[in-house]
């Protein structure tokens, strides 16, 4: 399960790291598209990743 998580905080780093690049590369309007086309990806990892914490702290 530990390693889940350390992929799902992987995962999410890597994808906001492109949205990053995006904002200071080429633009916020390209950064906002590649945030919302990632969400698919991101949004997975970090709904798993906030169900493997509320299940480490509550139970």
């Amino acid at each position: 399960m530990v390693a889940d998580a350390i992929d799902d905080l992987a995962d999410l780093t890597l994808d906001m790291r492109e949205v990053l690049w995006f904002a200071e590369h080429v633009s916020l309007n390209d950064a906002h598209f590649a945030f919302r086309l990632h969400f698919f990806h991101w949004g997975q990892h970090a709904r798993e990743l906030s169900l493997y914490l509320c299940g480490r702290l509550f139970g």
